[in-house]
């Protein structure tokens, strides 16, 4: 993995467990402030979708 993998896995991992707490929130929202370069807004961007439908049905 690269680190902009590596960041954004560490992302998702924070997510989910806020999800756990919080209730389901959008996962590209959510990780707008976490987000430095090209890579990583573009790896957000590949897997938003995804996520948040995972997100919606444990969380939702």
């Amino acid at each position: 993995m690269d680190k902009a993998q590596i960041k954004i896995y560490g992302l998702l991992e924070n997510y989910l467990e806020y999800c756990k707490t919080n209730g389901f929130t959008d996962f590209e929202i959510w990780c707008e402030d976490n987000i430095d370069s090209a890579n990583e807004k573009g790896l957000v961007q590949d897997i938003y979708r995804e996520v948040n439908h995972i997100a919606d049905k444990l969380f939702d």
